[in-house]
């Protein structure tokens, strides 16, 4: 056994070795294309001894073909995918992607065609992206869209797919009150139905989902928080006949929507004017543990007030448990002590007033105490401007307002009121509530830049202050005086006439290039055998550029790299003049356009993300989000995961998605770490990392399926079954 031969080749060699004879053949076609000339391939032989010995030799083989080469093989058209639901949230940024079509097999570019009804609200770049290009309400447009793409390669070859594209609810609309607003209610009765208010809301889910409240605390209504059935907490007299509330409903989004509505309740005169509670002469309370009733409660409480606080007692010095809060405490944010009487904050107080009523059902009359708790803002904020710097541009010969400078504050009151004053020039004043900018005089053409500090201070105690620089850049006066009322010059007996300009130019070039010609402005000079000349008048902006003196009729050239980020539009003004000191003026609009010169950035280096799989996959992670800079397409970010990883991340949105349960593993490792790359889908391609940790729950994993013992089964190629019956 151990002599016995057996041949072999390398399996991607274009020969067969017969492996009994060692015949050696050639493989169907797989010369073809092949230069003529000696090919050298080793082939081997193998005893079926054990351990197994190979020996190997080379064999040339002189390729000598004539056979032309077949023709190229026809040009495939291009892929098109099934059909895809996609999903994107209303009053989504113009330019954002939903989702990019396949490209052609051949890399070859196609030309994209989006059909349908509201096809409109939609465009494909010619990469192949499907952006929106407008906002989208989802209340007032159809929902879901039915978008047909075709895509058509050079040689007219076409394919054909189908996208439906359903808009997500934003929480946009605000809830309004439908149906009835007044009702009656008996007088002397307690616990008893008034009506029910009723509110609606265009939105959709959580964002539908509405709570009612009554603004502040009533001490003879209360109203359910899901139904809006309101009722009476106490007997009412009829001394009052007409009883008006305010009541409030609010969805549960983000940012939560409110309304209010006036509600009026009409008490009927069926019982006597006052209604009072005597005790009963078997009552088992001592008549010296009554007490007298406080009708208001009034307290300043700080917004930092720490949860567990003790606020105030409630008729202190009494025993008893007859206290409790019958209203204005919707949200839970204070515990009243039956047994004492103890207020206790246990939420984070908002701003703003919040009014309780509280019952004493101990009392010497019947008594429902107000209990006023006011927010007491704190000046923690520092104002913050709406930019850093500010930058203003205006003629010579400017009064009045220049520009408006804002400032905000987040603390309330005083703490939030800011006044606005300047420092650094007396060319200028400013507001110090709105922020104008005023001139104190008309603006001479020199100095042709001024520059001061605006300071915003708030009323607080301690003052808070910030400041900003403001920069204004004076244009050159467009002629002069004399020029204006006088278009010709006289010398000897012959009138010179002053050149012609054309009113206005509109250039555009990319951000970052230099040396770019962007066009010529071609004044016009009426006068026999005149030269005219071309010069920029100079600004902060001119410095940018460069205009050919005489030559090239005014050839208008960039100098220096322009950053659309920093000023997208740059408006400079090109005067020509002739030979006799007359002049004309153009003013050139340039447009920078955006190139993909930013790439994305991720607002922190790194996500933490925890995951609980319960019901069924897929499994939410969470979402990560990349910010650029760029405009349109060059602004899109495309997000991507390694594919080793047991997750995926939606490239268009950043939401990454465990698709199913893990296999335990044997370390019991509940942490994933790995990173998100965020790229543009234009190049130059940018692109960034940002690391995220995944803290993986226990429900995530599920055990391997045991195997059963050796006994019950047995081996049929690679798998193993249980044996058969019998």
């Amino acid at each position: 056994m151990n002599a016995r031969v057996t041949y072999s080749a390398n399996p991607s060699a274009p020969i067969s070795v017969d492996s009994e004879t060692g015949e050696i053949r050639t493989k169907a076609s797989a010369l073809e294309g092949l230069p003529n000339g000696p090919l050298v391939i080793d082939v081997f032989a193998s005893d079926s001894g054990s351990p197994q010995r190979t020996a190997s030799t080379p064999v040339t083989i002189l390729v000598n073909c004539t056979t032309p080469p077949p023709p190229p093989a026809a040009r495939s058209g291009p892929l098109c995918p099934p059909p895809s639901n996609v999903h994107i949230r209303e009053n989504s940024q113009p330019n954002t992607i939903l989702t990019q079509v396949t490209q052609d097999p051949q890399g070859q570019p196609l030309r994209y065609f989006l059909n349908g009804i509201g096809a409109d609200r939609f465009q494909i770049t010619p990469s192949g992206h499907v952006i929106v290009v407008g906002l989208i309400d989802r209340e007032t447009s159809q929902n879901p869209f039915t978008l047909s793409i075709h895509m058509q390669n050079a040689e007219g070859q076409t394919c054909s797919t189908m996208m439906t594209v359903t808009i997500l609810d934003e929480n946009d609309q605000s809830p309004s009150f439908v149906g009835e607003d007044s009702f009656v209610v008996d007088c002397g009765l307690s616990n008893v139905r008034v009506g029910v208010v009723s509110a609606r809301d265009g939105d959709d889910g959580e964002n539908a989902d509405l709570d009612y409240s009554i603004l502040g605390a009533s001490t003879d209504f209360g109203i359910d928080r899901k139904s809006g059935e309101i009722r009476t907490l106490r007997p009412l007299d009829g001394q009052v006949p007409v009883r008006e509330l305010t009541v409030t409903v609010s969805d549960n989004g983000t940012p939560r929507r409110t309304s209010q509505a006036v509600v009026r309740v009409t008490v009927r005169p069926n019982c006597s004017p006052s209604i009072s509670h005597q005790m009963a002469p078997n009552s088992p309370l001592p008549l010296k543990q009554l007490r007298q009733c406080q009708a208001q409660y009034t307290l300043r409480v700080r917004g930092d007030t720490a949860i567990g606080t003790e606020l105030t007692t409630i008729n202190q010095g009494f025993g008893g448990s007859g206290f409790s809060i019958v209203g204005g405490n919707e949200a839970g944010s204070f515990r009243l002590d039956p047994q004492t009487g103890q207020l206790t904050l246990t939420k984070p107080l908002l701003p703003g007033t919040t009014e309780l009523a509280v019952t004493d059902q101990f009392a010497v009359q019947p008594c429902i105490s107000r209990v006023l708790i006011t927010v007491v803002d704190e000046n923690n904020n520092t104002p913050t401007f709406e930019h850093p710097s500010y930058l203003f541009t205006t003629p010579c010969g400017s009064k009045g307002v220049i520009g408006r400078v804002s400032a905000v504050d987040p603390d309330q009151g005083l703490n939030g009121v800011l006044t606005l004053s300047i420092t650094g020039t007396s060319a200028f004043t400013i507001d110090s509530r709105s922020g104008e900018v005023h001139t104190t005089f008309p603006l001479p053409a020199i100095p042709s830049a001024y520059q001061f500090t605006v300071t915003a201070t708030d009323g607080g105690q301690p003052r808070r202050s910030a400041s900003s620089v403001v920069t204004i850049n004076v244009r050159p006066c467009l002629s002069m005086p004399d020029q204006i009322s006088s278009p010709t010059t006289t010398m000897g007996t012959y009138a010179y006439s002053a050149p012609r300009c054309p009113e206005a130019l509109v250039m555009e070039v990319e951000e970052n290039r230099a040396g770019i010609v962007l066009g010529s402005v071609m004044g016009r000079d009426a006068n026999p055998g005149g030269v005219l000349r071309y010069m920029l008048l100079p600004t902060a902006d001119s410095r940018h550029f460069q205009v050919d003196t005489v030559a090239n009729a005014g050839r208008l050239t960039v100098v220096t790299p322009l950053d659309r980020e920093s000023e997208g539009t740059i408006i400079v003004d090109v005067r020509v003049l002739n030979n006799y000191g007359q002049f004309c003026e153009t003013p050139v609009r340039i447009n920078v356009l955006d190139v993909n010169d930013n790439p994305p950035v991720f607002p922190q280096n790194q996500y933490q993300f925890r995951i609980d799989c319960t019901g069924q996959p897929p499994f939410t992670i969470g979402t990560v989000e990349a910010l650029d800079a760029d405009l349109g397409v060059n602004g899109v970010v495309i997000y991507s995961a390694p594919t080793d990883q047991p997750f995926t991340v939606n490239p268009s949105t950043g939401s990454i998605v465990l698709p199913n349960y893990l296999a335990a593993v044997s370390s019991g490792r509940q942490i994933l770490t790995t990173q998100i790359a965020a790229s543009n889908p234009t190049p130059p391609r940018h692109n960034a990392l940002v690391t995220i940790q995944v803290l993986l729950a226990p429900s995530c994993f599920i055990a391997p399926p045991q195997q059963p013992p050796p006994s019950a089964r047995y081996q049929m190629g690679s798998l193993l079954a249980a044996p058969p019956a019998g």
